[in-house]
């Protein structure tokens, strides 16, 4: 909580500050403050803070700087703290030679906080607010081509940091911080080509160190192949036969296969029938019956289709 007090007169180390205002400031705290506070009185175990203006009327030029006349909140930096911006109506500028030019001052929320001996040790959970797919050319879209080059996913929220672990689709991804933009992320696709060369949304989420996952916000989709529905047949020699429909499939393409616990399985051979069907051949004797199989069929450039699970019979 803030609380402004634009005209009030107040001695610092035998220097009087005729007007130069002040900010008296409290802290949140885990129990509700009392109805009222009484400043003069304070409860016990309250800790209030001052912060004072710099020029009363002997140290300004024209009169006091009447600092905290009005008084805002806003996370500035962007690293999740509440940022403190205040004016000092008749601050006489930088240099204090400027008659009644005014002043702004923005104090870091954190900063502040660990200078008070206030700063809790409870990290922030990130918030995305935004979070847009970029093509090589800067320009915002809803989808691009998996495995193009140049893409980037932009995030923009609050309590993100240089040291926030940023998630697509569940994947950790690399990330930089924007220099010239407060609580923005940058993730470079072609540094994370697990989630380039997927086709499928983009499920970007973000997490500081001990705290829960952030929100999920979707920037936009990757196209590419994309499995519809998958058919097994296993013939008497024990071979599975699998048949695969989708979309987007192109000559030549590969499938994987692995288990439930994500163990690769051989696959034999893949037959390219048309954009949206191919046959895939499995080794019997290398899939039980009952056991469970995860597929991706995977185009030319690795880009790779989502994931598709069927049932060996």
């Amino acid at each position: 909580m803030f609380i402004g007090s634009p005209s009030h007169t107040f001695t610092i180390n035998g220097e009087v500050r005729e007007e130069a205002g002040d900010n008296t400031v409290i802290f949140g705290q885990a129990s509700f403050l009392p109805p009222v506070v009484k400043l003069y009185d304070l409860p016990p175990g309250l800790r209030v803070f001052r912060l004072a203006g710099a020029h009363g009327d002997e140290q300004g030029v024209n009169g006091g700087d009447e600092f905290s006349y009005r008084l805002a909140g806003a996370d500035v930096d962007g690293d999740g703290f509440v940022d403190f911006v205040s004016n000092a109506m008749k601050g006489d500028g930088a240099t204090n030679t400027i008659v009644d030019a005014g002043n702004v001052y923005i104090f870091s929320g954190k900063k502040l906080s660990a200078r008070l001996g206030m700063l809790g040790s409870t990290p922030i959970t990130p918030a995305i607010n935004t979070a847009v797919l970029k093509n090589s050319s800067g320009q915002t879209v809803q989808q691009a081509d998996a495995g193009q080059a140049g893409l980037q996913v932009v995030l923009q929220g609050t309590g993100l940091d240089a040291n926030t672990q940023v998630f697509i689709n569940l994947t950790a991804v690399k990330s930089i911080i924007a220099v010239d933009t407060p609580g923005v992320l940058i993730v470079n696709l072609d540094a994370n080509p697990a989630v380039r060369d997927a086709a499928g949304p983009l499920a970007v989420t973000a997490q500081n160190a001990g705290t829960a996952m952030s929100n999920v916000i979707l920037a936009g989709t990757l196209i590419g192949p994309q499995i519809s529905s998958v058919k097994a047949r296993r013939k008497p020699s024990g071979l599975l036969l699998l048949k695969i429909s989708g979309s987007g499939f192109k000559d030549p393409a590969t499938v994987t296969a692995v288990d439930a616990a994500g163990q690769p399985i051989a696959v034999r051979s893949v037959t390219f029938i048309e954009s949206d069907f191919l046959q895939a051949r499995v080794e019997g004797d290398t899939v039980a019956s009952g056991a469970t199989l995860r597929l991706r069929v995977v185009n030319g450039g690795g880009v790779q289709s989502n994931e598709a699970s069927i049932v060996a019979p």
